[in-house]
């Protein structure tokens, strides 16, 4: 970047990556055709965080970069994204970033249905923030993944992703809730 190296580390942020940081086990085949899932940007990045943070040594020696720079994504040449953004998602990430105070010197995120496809959510040296929680309306939101036909006269499929209240198969990232937490659109941390 204006002729300096900087070391780039990515993410794809797929359901495969967050059955993994929910601890479940890969699911039988199909499973992927309805499944629900937590909403959770803010575990997202710490997760990533968490996962590439400590090979920051390794990109800025091989590198000679003086920056590293976290890059999380939703796209891998997919006609659709798995999960819906905006810019309260965004600021959440913000949020996130802020409180964990990551060694990355910034964090982008790519998504399609952002208004930029491209968009940085940190930089070194902003301020601390609180951990957020991503309750909205008493409930902890979720989003499902369905496989629905692309039309009647065609075999080809697609995925559609939809804001959902049923009951997700896989546990939310988040150890305060747990999959009774949905069921019940109850969001009340457990005690």
């Amino acid at each position: 970047l204006d002729g300096e190296p900087i070391a780039a580390e990515c993410t794809y942020i797929n359901p495969e990556k967050l059955m993994c940081w929910c601890n479940s086990k890969q699911p039988k085949q199909n499973v992927l055709c309805n499944a629900v899932f937590a909403l959770e940007p803010h575990h997202w990045v710490k997760k990533s965080v968490e996962d590439k943070e400590p090979k920051i040594p390794k990109y800025l020696d091989r590198t000679k970069a003086k920056e590293v720079w976290l890059i999380l994504h939703s796209i891998v040449d997919e006609p659709f994204e798995w999960y819906p953004c905006d810019e309260q998602m965004l600021e959440t990430m913000n949020r996130a970033a802020r409180a964990i105070q990551p060694k990355f010197d910034q964090i982008w995120f790519l998504h399609n249905e952002c208004e930029v496809v491209a968009k940085r959510i940190w930089v070194k040296g902003e301020p601390e923030a609180e951990f957020p929680d991503v309750i909205k309306d008493g409930k902890y939101p979720s989003f499902k993944i369905s496989k629905v036909n692309v039309s009647q006269h065609q075999d080809e499929s697609l995925l559609q992703i939809t804001e959902t209240e049923e009951r997700p198969p896989f546990p939310p990232i988040d150890s305060r809730y747990t999959i009774e937490d949905y069921r019940l659109n109850n969001a009340e941390p457990n005690k």
